[in-house]
């Protein structure tokens, strides 16, 4: 990490998966530094948050800030991020983390609806552009494809729990929602 004016810690990273990423392009207004500032934003109250529970007794440092997506659904506004980060314990290794995020307007604050640590076999990408006629649910009364264990909202690149009941947003099929 390089320190800043402020003296904050700034995390080095690596801007490989901008250059791979479908969603920028020349013509797109949000910009690699949007997305940058967004990422830092997210995981900045993933951390602030975990850090400051008391019954959470190992304390995380962010190592390297790797993407986020910005979702807007009709629950409201959510962040997803991942990012490494090493604990306060002795010898602790280097963690890959996935967090979502929901932004609470009465508080104007993003507030963590999961943070998770994740193994390279826990990952999985997000669906983003993909549609399946295998997954069918009831959604507030009215049968919408629902596909609980991937993310349609967000792009591979992205990496989710597979375990996709531990977020909330994004598991309708083909649904409408708004990124940035």
């Amino acid at each position: 990490m390089t320190p800043d004016g402020d003296g904050f810690k700034t995390p080095e990273r690596s801007d490989d998966y901008l250059d791979q990423s479908p969603s920028y392009s020349d013509d797109c207004a949000f910009t690699a530094a949007d997305l940058e500032r967004q990422t830092n934003e997210f995981i900045t109250a993933a951390l602030d948050h975990y850090n400051s529970q008391d019954q959470n007794q190992v304390k995380y440092e962010l190592v390297q800030a790797i993407t986020s997506a910005a979702i807007f659904s009709a629950r409201g506004f959510y962040g997803h991020v991942n990012f490494t980060a090493k604990s306060n314990l002795e010898n602790s290794e280097e963690e890959f983390l996935f967090a979502e995020l929901y932004y609470d307007s009465d508080s104007d604050v993003y507030k963590p609806t999961c943070i998770v640590s994740l193994q390279g076999s826990e990952r999985v990408g997000g669906v983003r552009g993909m549609e399946s006629a295998d997954f069918a649910g009831v959604y507030y009364g009215k049968e919408i494809p629902v596909d609980p264990q991937h993310c349609y909202a967000c792009l591979e690149e992205v990496k989710h729990p597979k375990d996709g009941t531990l977020y909330e947003t994004g598991h309708h099929v083909g649904g409408l929602y708004g990124y940035l």
